[in-house]
């Protein structure tokens, strides 16, 4: 039993990005770039300019950033998805002359997006505390949330729509889990002057 399909439009535009908008480097690179182990010595670097640069504080953002993080992920995979029901394109029998081998499509449903929600959660929540001080890492961090998401479309894992509700769920819990950590830190903006 499979469960609900989406609009055509989606399949449609599913369909531009991952068949026709391609190219050689681009099917070398997003199968790396969209896999979370990759992303790791990031973390990793991460944690350690937070430790380094605001100690005790720095360990609560990430574990805020973490939490972030784990409610998107619990959200989307255990809630939406299993009451959604819809299948991964590359699982959707009408679109199989049409997938690119890009990457094995593995199990698991399509609406939303984990991986969308999960670094939209991030990378919006890192945003919200770190723009005033550091817009341009700001910027490029939500940059990649959004970009994680396009690379699931083009390797075949992902709908368009699959990825904007992902993306949206993600950047709403960013956004409320920033405000609950600034409203924990009222001084947050301040102690940057040191």
């Amino acid at each position: 039993m499979t469960g609900w399909e989406g609009p055509d439009w989606d399949a449609e535009w599913f369909l531009v990005l991952h068949r026709d908008w391609t190219c050689s480097w681009l099917d070398s690179l997003f199968p790396v770039y969209r896999d979370k182990r990759t992303w790791l010595p990031l973390y990793g670097l991460l944690l350690v300019w937070l430790w380094r640069r605001l100690r005790s504080t720095g360990l609560v953002v990430a574990l805020m950033a973490g939490a972030s993080v784990g409610i998107a992920d619990g959200i989307s995979s255990s809630v939406i998805k299993p009451a959604v029901g819809r299948l991964r394109p590359c699982r959707t029998e009408a679109l199989q002359p049409f997938i690119r081998d890009l990457i094995e499509c593995g199990p698991g449903l399509s609406f939303p997006s984990s991986h969308a929600a999960n670094h939209l959660a991030l990378s919006m929540f890192l945003f919200l505390l770190f723009r005033r001080h550091y817009p341009l890492a700001s910027w490029l961090a939500l940059l990649w949330g959004f970009s994680i998401g396009y690379a699931q479309i083009y390797v075949g894992l992902h709908f368009p729509l699959d990825v904007l509700a992902g993306s949206a769920l993600g950047a709403l819990i960013g956004w409320g889990m920033a405000w609950l950590f600034l409203f924990l830190q009222p001084g947050w903006h301040s102690r940057w002057a040191r």
